[in-house]
């Protein structure tokens, strides 16, 4: 391992003569502008950090790098070109780009076969991957059905895998990407994607061909101020944030309750497929199943009208045999604008943690989370606790009204209120 972080002096790394080298950390070299080719070929390298390395520009032209399984160049912002990748170069995991100033990336990067996560947040990136050369770009363009599909006739001298086969979470937020999201967006080029971010982009729509992911859990489109359709989405589908997205119509904003509605209306006994547990030792801000949605109210079909409890936060008790928890609150404008605080705690301990940020203009919102709960050794009374607050302040609360339903292992109740749900409001 080699640690040089925040070293200010070191404008040049020449070869290191490490042939076992397995972590080089360059992170905060502010004044590093170029990395000599021999970096390249470090065939035991694992972790190469170099986050914060601002005048960086020059990379070695190619990567062989077998055994790197993490990149960052978050925040090199003069850096413009991405070199190209050896086919041998198949056990990198996690590849961060954000805030990068790398225009277009290589065909070759599809050689990352092992690629799990990559995020291209708030890169200079204007296009997805490199295209061909300018004829054959000129007669695809010529082809309406072949708009910049990404096969592997469309790369030069590409004849390498057609997509991220192992890719699971992709983050395009905040990107100036000139091309239709439909020209890229196809199942076959993501087929295990779990995690897509297109936050803060200047879409007008979501391509149709996303209800054919059939993996995807989390779909992130906060602050697409321009989004007015979003599609039917895949059944897979978990965690929508449309935070912000000021413009998008009653169907799709019907669509997406709906299909939140059909998820919390699943059986009891296959609650565990709609829902993951709240529960973890350390709770991970954001990570948990919600739907955030630009609407001026809770719908009436989650109206449960039993126990009932006003203010903040809020409490209550219930049975050993209590599972599902659904939480549904309505945050009028000026209280959003604020950014809020949400928590859920199961005696005594934090289970759940999630900030919403502050919403642009006179927007209401409808927020809705849900988990099964998983309480470790249960008693007859479980005590469960709602706070909700705004996001710097540790005393100041907002008024919330929570509704209650605790059903019996063998509910007698309409299908639709067949699980031991609770339903909050404020």
């Amino acid at each position: 391992m080699i640690n040089l972080i925040s070293c200010e002096f070191i404008t040049i790394l020449p070869d290191l003569c490490c042939p076992n080298l397995e972590e080089l950390n360059l992170s905060y070299c502010k004044n590093l502008i170029e990395v000599h080719e021999p970096i390249g070929f470090l065939e035991k390298l694992k972790v190469w950090n170099l986050t914060y390395c601002s005048k960086l520009q020059i990379l070695p032209g190619t990567l062989m790098l077998k055994s790197l399984e993490f990149f960052s160049l978050f925040s090199c912002s003069r850096l413009k070109k991405f070199p190209k990748i050896h086919p041998e170069m198949n056990c990198l995991k996690t590849l961060n780009l954000e805030r990068s100033g790398i225009r277009e990336l290589p065909s070759s990067l599809l050689f990352l076969t092992g690629l799990d996560w990559l995020s291209l947040e708030s890169s200079e990136l204007t296009n997805f991957l490199v295209r061909a050369n300018k004829s054959q770009m000129q007669e695809e363009e010529d082809i309406p059905s072949a708009k910049l599909r990404p096969t592997c006739n469309s790369f030069n001298n590409f004849s390498g895998p057609t997509g991220f086969l192992c890719l699971t979470k992709l983050d395009l937020s905040h990107l100036r990407i000139k091309v239709e999201l439909d020209s890229w967006m196809q199942p076959n080029y993501f087929p295990v994607l779990t995690d897509l971010s297109l936050a803060s982009i200047g879409i007008v729509t979501i391509p149709e061909s996303i209800s054919r992911f059939t993996r995807l859990l989390c779909l992130n489109i906060e602050d697409c101020k321009d989004l007015l359709e979003i599609p039917r989405l895949p059944q897979s589908i978990r965690t929508v944030d449309a935070q912000n997205c000021c413009r998008l119509d009653t169907q799709s904003s019907s669509r997406l309750l709906n299909h939140f509605r059909e998820i919390l209306e699943i059986l009891p006994n296959r609650v565990g497929e709609a829902a993951t547990s709240f529960y973890s030792e350390q709770p991970q801000i954001g990570k948990r199943q919600y739907l955030i949605l630009p609407v001026t109210e809770i719908p009436k079909w989650f109206n449960f009208n039993h126990h009932q409890s006003v203010g903040n936060p809020v409490s209550f008790l219930v049975g050993p045999k209590f599972s599902n928890l659904v939480v549904c609150i309505a945050f009028p404008s000026e209280d959003v604008g604020y950014g809020r605080k949400f928590d859920i705690f199961i005696n005594g301990k934090r289970q759940f943690a999630k900030y919403m940020w502050g919403a642009d203009g006179n927007y209401d919102h409808v927020w809705l989370i849900y988990g099964k709960v998983n309480i470790l050794n249960p008693s007859e009374k479980n005590r469960i606790e709602v706070d909700v607050r705004p996001r710097f302040s540790v005393t100041e609360r907002i008024r919330i009204y929570v509704e209650c339903i605790c059903c019996p292992q063998k509910p007698k109740i309409s299908p639709a209120s067949s699980m031991d749900q609770c339903a909050f409001y404020n």
